[in-house]
């Protein structure tokens, strides 16, 4: 009853200055009780073969507590050690005890709680690595355990990349992240290369910069991303109101575009738009019309007789029966009736 009750308390992890204890002749002892640390109080005696160490598993097998494991430090038989790791898959043998506890020791155990997982970021960030050092399921502990173009922060795989870890077919790593440089307006091409547009928003067009959209009232009308929206269709007269909205030259003047919408200009030298019409442009010679003589609207009168438009200039051409020019005032044309004046009797003077 003394020896297995011994065994017992060696099995349950204390321990004994086996160097004080050394076997004599007879199976008897030179060790008191009290030298083994006052077992003398036990309910029980020391069994005569208290010295037996186990020496590998195998002295193990018989343990009446289930711990199959030699520990060869202490000579004890345990429930595991570091080195001989027989814990269940969802637990791992701590160093300082020898004993199992809950926690992962390897991707294993991970791997058969993620098979159940959920689909939402495509599997990437389930919890299937081992993190050894917090005992812990983790989608990832180093880089290589996430997919290309990704990195391992804070034990998820997060979008990332750097010298070592590339990107997919198809992009390429800029400032730590993968890009497709035939699309991205801040690494048009290459890395860094950043596409401006002036009047507008830029693109990146298969790795060239161009535009993506233009400030009103700008347009593109050269397609030329180089140069930006660089037509103001306000004011341009080939793109007057849009791309390609030429203003037509209106008969004898320049075409103008105000405000998105076609107009006249300046007319040539000697004509006027006096009937307002778009259409025909500057109809009116002002150099000769008797209703329109040096400007639209001027009537070209004399009085007592006939008028004429010279070159802007209202003058008379002759003066009408019974009347005459006796001033020489071409301004008040022919002022004097022949038939009344006495000082102008018929004839001036």
């Amino acid at each position: 009853m003394r020896r297995l009750a011994l065994l017992a308390l060696l099995a349950s992890g204390c321990t004994w200055e086996w160097d004080r204890y050394e076997p004599v002749a007879g199976g008897g002892s030179d060790a008191s009780l009290e030298d083994l640390g006052g077992l003398d109080a036990a309910p029980f005696d020391a069994p005569d073969d208290v010295g037996v160490r186990c020496q590998s598993n195998t002295d193990c097998d018989a343990n009446e507590l289930g711990l199959r494991v030699c520990d060869l430090a202490s000579g004890r038989c345990v429930q595991c050690t570091p080195g001989d790791d027989i814990c269940p898959p969802t637990q791992f043998c701590v160093a300082s005890t020898n004993t199992c506890q809950l926690g992962c020791r390897s991707d294993e155990a991970c791997l058969a709680l993620a098979a159940d997982g959920g689909v939402e970021d495509g599997g990437v960030n389930l919890p299937r690595r081992c993190d050894t050092a917090t005992r812990r399921c983790v989608a990832c502990v180093t880089d290589e355990h996430c997919p290309i173009g990704t990195r391992c922060m804070g034990s998820v795989c997060v979008p990332g990349c750097d010298n070592t870890r590339g990107c997919p077919a198809g992009s390429t790593c800029c400032g730590g992240g993968c890009i497709d440089t035939a699309t991205s307006p801040e690494n048009c091409g290459t890395c860094g290369s950043v596409c401006s547009t002036v009047n507008g928003v830029p693109a990146c067009l298969n790795g060239r910069c161009g535009v993506a959209s233009c400030n009103a009232p700008f347009a593109d009308c050269d397609g030329n991303g180089a140069n930006g929206c660089e037509t103001d269709t306000q004011i341009s007269l080939a793109h007057c109101g849009g791309c390609g909205a030429a203003c037509p030259s209106p008969p004898g003047a320049t075409a103008v575009c105000s405000g998105g919408r076609c107009g006249l200009g300046v007319c040539n030298p000697g004509l006027g738009d006096c009937d307002g019409d778009l259409m025909n442009g500057c109809e009116t010679s002002l150099q000769t019309s008797l209703a329109n003589c040096g400007a639209c609207g001027r009537v070209c009168q004399v009085p007592g007789g006939l008028a004429q438009c010279v070159q802007g200039t209202c003058q008379r051409s002759a003066c009408s029966s019974g009347f005459a020019d006796c001033d020489g005032d071409t301004a008040n044309g022919c002022e004097v009736n022949l038939n009344n004046d006495a000082m102008n009797c018929r004839t001036c003077g």
